[in-house]
């Protein structure tokens, strides 16, 4: 994209030196620099002082529309989540899924609805419509890496990735990653060593809200037979199909390399453990909104 005159200066910035969120003896989310997985060029240029960094900028394209642009950079995240501490923060209320019971409860009983008569409007013959003058949005994410370790009663979970790269558009969402590594079990947090290991390069992650022509072409090709193929293109179960994915989002995942260590096969089974402990997070996802499309 070019445009009509060089970058302005950002016309909101906002710097934050130091971002701790957890209990009082416990950090769950914070920032260090310590924790890169890997160091780049822009590490080294960017300033290692701030935890989080946003500047927002007002833009204009050669076009004439306007563009919001939203830069968000950070230093190494890490995030600890305790399942043992958190569910012990909250059994006194019934456990997270019994506060999050509740707040609905509250709310559901809070919201009062009135019958408001509906006003009747009617529209002329011409149908005037003004210019989309609303400006289009750019956002650009780069967490410099993350540090994410899942601890529960019987062992956990560790996450660690290089510099994440995200970047909203307003036909697509990217997420790029060069480096990511997870490890487990651990049954001691002094440890590092784990029986599992899995390690993938170059992932780039793309959500887009409609398809496009090639994935259309590769859905069809994936579902129609190499040796007896359609014979026209006029079949009315292709056509219900494509018109219902048409309505739907993609999701596509590229990674240029996967590699997987397990010298020991009987430590897999430490994950069902932990996998039982995070059931009880389960009833949460009935909280959250729910997409109809396919």
């Amino acid at each position: 994209m070019s445009y009509a005159s060089g970058t302005p200066m950002p016309d909101l910035k906002i710097q934050l030196n130091k971002f701790t969120l957890g209990y009082a003896d416990q950090d769950i989310l914070s920032f260090d620099e310590g924790a890169k997985m890997r160091s780049s060029v822009r590490d080294l240029r960017g300033s290692r002082a701030k935890d989080i960094s946003m500047s927002v900028a007002q833009l204009t394209t050669a076009q004439g529309k306007p563009v919001t642009d939203i830069s968000i950079t950070t230093l190494p995240m890490i995030l600890h989540l305790d399942l043992e501490k958190f569910d012990d923060v909250f059994s006194s209320f019934g456990g997270f899924s019994g506060v999050m019971e509740l707040s609905s409860s509250i709310i559901s009983n809070s919201t009062v609805v009135e019958d408001v008569p509906k006003a009747r409007v009617h529209f002329a013959e011409a149908d005037y419509r003004l210019p989309d003058r609303t400006p289009e949005m750019k956002i650009n994410l780069r967490l410099g890496g993350t540090l994410t370790t899942l601890k529960g009663r019987s062992c956990g979970v560790a996450l660690q990735t290089s510099a994440i790269k995200v970047a909203y558009r307003k036909d697509y969402v990217a997420l790029s990653i060069d480096a990511v590594k997870l490890s487990g079990p651990h049954y001691d947090p002094e440890n590092k060593d784990a029986p599992v290991d899995i390690d993938l390069n170059s992932t780039r992650m793309e959500y887009l809200a409609s398809p496009k022509d090639e994935d259309l072409e590769r859905l069809l090709a994936l579902l129609t037979p190499s040796k007896d193929p359609y014979e026209t293109n006029d079949d009315i179960l292709v056509n219900t199909l494509l018109r219902q994915r048409r309505k739907g989002a993609v999701l596509r995942v590229t990674i240029g390399k996967a590699g997987l260590s397990v010298p020991d096969l009987d430590s897999i089974k430490s994950f069902q453990a932990l996998g039982d402990e995070m059931k009880n997070l389960s009833t949460v996802t009935k909280y959250l909104p729910e997409d109809d499309r396919p």
